[in-house]
């Protein structure tokens, strides 16, 4: 899980740039110290101090010239990192320091898994009907999985916004899931999962097995998984 070297490549519509980044093992010092103190709320002001100054740093890192940094403001920025690169949110990176500004606040950051896996994706044909579709069980018969009762308040929200259509309680069901994943753009699930050694997503009756997921045929651009494994809760955003 080591580097000796980083080379970034900032294409543009109008140009492409490669460029060695500098002081490599800073960084990798840096990114440690970074993740450490994004694990626990502050608890001090110097906590965020050191935050913004490490935050700083890093950004300055992998953008490290004015041109650069010119380039990447008030865009849609898609970052394909690498390595240890892949554990930092960049969204969460200060960028000048006397505004504390996030680089979220000056550009729309999304995230790929390399060059190639996005032109394959995106030439794959796409026949999905409908737009927004969430699942939401709330309750579950099995394995002691806790309810979740603030996940179909959730769904509902969304829904508002999305105008689309929610699946909640009973109706929740794997099966209920596999007939109607390949009719939506947009899916959210909001329910148990766990990423371990045998990752599964949680449904109403049973659970969706990672080798059942990866044999599902999904016309969605969007697959959002909102889930908690009992007491510890994970975010998960996969794009498809």
């Amino acid at each position: 899980d080591e580097f000796d070297n980083i080379y970034a490549i900032l294409v543009t519509k109008n140009n492409n740039k490669v460029f060695l980044i500098q002081n490599v093992d800073k960084l990798k010092v840096d990114i440690k110290d970074f993740r450490q103190l994004l694990s626990k709320p502050f608890e001090r002001p110097a906590d965020q101090d050191l935050y913004n100054k490490i935050s700083l740093r890093i950004f300055q890192t992998l953008f490290p010239t004015p041109e650069i940094r010119k380039q990447i403001k008030n865009k849609q920025l898609l970052i394909l990192p690498d390595n240890q690169l892949h554990h930092i949110p960049f969204e969460a990176l200060i960028t000048d320091q006397n505004s504390g500004e996030y680089l979220i606040q000056q550009s729309e950051i999304s995230y790929g898994y390399s060059m190639s896996f996005l032109f394959h994706n995106n030439g794959i044909p796409r026949k999905a009907k409908y737009g927004f579709i969430g699942f939401s069980p709330v309750k579950f018969g099995y394995d002691a999985l806790n309810p979740l009762s603030w996940s179909g308040f959730e769904l509902d929200n969304i829904s508002k916004i999305l105008n689309g259509k929610t699946i909640k309680q009973e109706e929740a069901t794997k099966d209920r899931y596999l007939d109607q994943s390949n009719k939506y753009t947009i899916i959210h699930l909001a329910t148990h999962s766990n990423s371990g050694k045998e990752p599964w997503i949680a449904f109403r009756n049973s659970k969706l097995a990672i080798g059942e997921l990866y044999n599902t045929k999904s016309n969605a651009d969007l697959i959002f998984l909102s889930s908690c494994n009992r007491s510890e809760e994970r975010r998960v955003l996969k794009k498809i």
